[in-house]
């Protein structure tokens, strides 16, 4: 049964820990960094154009608008010359309002000038009119009127009035006198300036750049900006500087004095640059004073619309950022959603280290994720089946150890720790199991007393190995040693093993054969009795081999074994027995050659003047050497009797 995964069981993997997300803040970085500093050389670049423009432009229309007064004056002071030319002026103006040439000037400037007047300085020092195209002013007194001083020939401004005319211009030209060169009088000119400001005033430009005209103390005289007209540019202007941008000082009204000041600024671009607010609206500026003038041109600009333009493009660009912004987080939460499948499986993997297995589960977006997925839940369930076999395993290992323990402690005392002494015989042997546990067994005691003394030499070879084949030898040992004590005939002892043993062994079709031999110093008669297994190998002291067989039948084959009487010969001083299994006969080497009776025969007819313990050795030698390294699947038994002249048995 799949276990689903839940984001709440355990904390997944981070985005931040792959390599999707590595790969993601470097094409950011790569991406994002570049683009910010290009924008922002950009928007510097323009900011600084933005700048030159800016100046540049106010510069040049406060330039155009005074070259533009600059060559109307010149022309309204030609005029006067010629005017003075014509009537003589130089050599002496009236003392007395002279009602004639009034008439003459009103005649020939009555379109040109508002006002032209002859103004005459008496020797006080007061200015007084004696010819005039307004007759109503001839005998007035012009002191407030005339600004001009003596050593100056000529003087433009502008002035405020109390008529329709808002702004006049004022043009005073000295007469000096031809000989001592000392004022004889002024020509004072009033003249409208409608048309002209309103050309200078107007803001016809793409640029919107706005004029303001201001006196030589500061005061606007007239501005595109109506609400500008008569404010102060500075914070403190006297009530006299005031009212000096008036045509009279009786035209000064005194509450306009109290209006707020622009309060100008410097600007670190060039001389002659200033800021102001109108309102809440910051303005920049560029003043030019005019030579030969007490006025001043004021051009100026609203900021905002100054940086429209910069701003727009500022506004571009972060659109353009914000943009490829958006697109970065659409690409990271993408990528991050992209790697919740290889996340998850990392997850996974974290959480079987930790022996916390939760199978991955196929996400919608997995692909090959998936497939990988589903491979390593098929190893990660593979595993664990391993893992539960080996566990088995373990177990059944452990169980067979230690009943293979056991067995050892078995065939401990299966096979005899010492042979036992027996006079005029020694007695050697040899035993290599197949496995740690075998089933062949050897045994050798004495039964009775003195002359009665008898050698029992006993071999078998249970079917099968390890424990079972062990326990089985052990069993059938007792009931020999047992049946050969109590009864007095080999054959007896045989039958009566032989029947209990099948009882025992009939389900489990184990069988056993071997062979007993008892030696009897006293008669040195050899009695032998055989079930089925290898005849014994005989040496004679004349160097006759003979194979020792007999007709009985392994035991466990039937309840009862087939009578056969024990065999019996005569064994002579020098003798050589030698009892073994079929591991001896049937070793084999890697060419499947097995050693075989006749090679086992030739070798012993080879053992003259041995002792048993000798003999031994070199049987074992003899198969080391034929088998060579070539694993063996059979135990290996021997059981060596040599019978001596005197008593050395061990």
């Amino acid at each position: 049964m799949t276990i689903p995964i839940h984001e709440n069981r355990y904390a997944m993997v981070s985005f931040t820990r792959t390599i999707g997300f590595r790969l993601w803040l470097i094409c950011v970085a790569a991406i994002m960094f570049p683009l910010g500093i290009n924008i922002f050389q950009l928007n510097l670049q323009q900011y600084k154009k933005t700048l030159v423009s800016t100046t540049s432009d106010l510069r040049e229309n406060a330039l155009f608008k005074a070259h533009t007064l600059q060559q109307v004056i010149p022309l309204n002071v030609d005029i006067l010359a010629l005017f003075s030319e014509i009537f003589d002026l130089d050599r002496g103006v009236p003392s007395e309002p002279d009602l004639v040439l009034s008439k003459e000037m009103e005649k020939i400037f009555h379109s040109t000038y508002k006002e032209i007047s002859l103004v005459k300085k008496d020797a006080d020092g007061n200015f007084t009119v004696v010819a005039s195209s307004q007759i109503q002013q001839l005998g007035k007194n012009y002191n407030q009127e005339i600004f001009l001083s003596s050593y100056q020939p000529f003087l433009a401004t502008l002035r405020h009035s109390d008529g329709t005319s808002p702004v006049l211009s004022v043009l005073q030209t000295n007469i000096f006198d031809i000989s001592s060169q000392e004022v004889l009088g002024i020509l004072y000119t009033l003249s409208d300036t409608d048309y002209l400001l309103d050309g200078l005033l107007a803001s016809k430009n793409p640029r919107a750049i706005k004029t303001a005209i201001l006196s030589k103390n500061g005061i606007i005289l007239q501005a595109t900006d109506s609400t500008l007209n008569l404010i102060s540019i500075y914070k403190e202007v006297s009530q006299e500087q005031f009212c000096d941008v008036f045509l009279r000082k009786d035209f000064c009204p005194p509450h306009l004095l109290l209006r707020s000041p622009l309060n100008l600024s410097p600007l670190p671009y060039g001389e002659g640059f200033v800021s102001f607010y109108i309102g809440d609206k910051e303005m920049w500026g560029y003043i030019h004073p005019l030579q030969d003038m007490d006025f001043c041109i004021l051009t100026y600009e609203e900021k905002t619309t100054i940086f429209a333009s910069l701003w727009r493009r500022a506004l571009l660009y972060f659109a353009y950022f914000c943009c490829v912004l958006l697109g970065s987080i659409t690409a990271f939460l993408v990528a991050k959603r992209l790697s919740k499948p290889i996340r998850k499986l990392a997850t996974v993997m974290i959480e079987t280290r930790r022996n916390q297995h939760h199978p991955y589960e196929p996400d919608s977006l997995g692909f090959e994720i998936n497939r990988l997925g589903e491979i390593f839940n098929s190893m990660v369930q593979s595993l664990s089946q391993q893992q539960s076999l080996a566990e088995k395993n373990y177990e059944i290992k452990q169980q067979a150890q230690n009943a293979l323990r056991l067995g050892e402690e078995a065939q401990q005392r299966l096979l005899p720790n010492q042979l036992p002494h027996y006079p005029t015989a020694e007695i050697a042997k040899a035993y290599i199991p197949a496995i740690t546990v075998g089933g062949d067994f050897f045994d050798s005691f004495v039964i009775g007393e003195g002359d009665q003394a008898k050698l029992f030499l006993i071999v078998a070879d249970a079917s099968g190995k390890g424990v079972n084949a062990c326990a089985y030898s052990l069993f059938l040992k007792n009931m020999l040693h047992t049946f050969l004590s109590e009864l007095s005939s080999i054959q007896e002892a045989v039958q009566q093993t032989s029947s209990l043993f099948y009882k025992q062994t009939a389900e489990s079709g184990m069988f056993v054969t071997l062979c007993i031999y008892c030696y009897h110093y006293a008669t040195r008669q050899l009695e032998y009795y055989s079930c089925g297994h290898n005849p014994a190998c005989l040496r004679m002291p004349n160097g006759e081999v003979s194979f020792l067989s007999h007709p009985g039948m392994a035991l466990g084959f039937l309840p009862e074994v087939p009578p056969h009487p024990a065999y019996t010969l005569t064994l002579e001083e020098e003798s050589l027995l030698v009892l073994y299994t079929d591991g001896v006969t049937e070793a084999n080497n890697k060419h499947g050659e097995m050693f075989g009776e006749e090679r086992l025969k030739t070798l012993i007819a080879s053992l003259t003047k041995h002792s048993a313990e000798e003999a031994i050795q070199s049987i074992m030698l003899s198969i080391k050497s034929f088998v060579k390294d070539y694993q063996q699947h059979d135990d290996i038994t021997l059981l060596v009797l040599k019978i001596t002249k005197t008593d050395t048995a061990h």
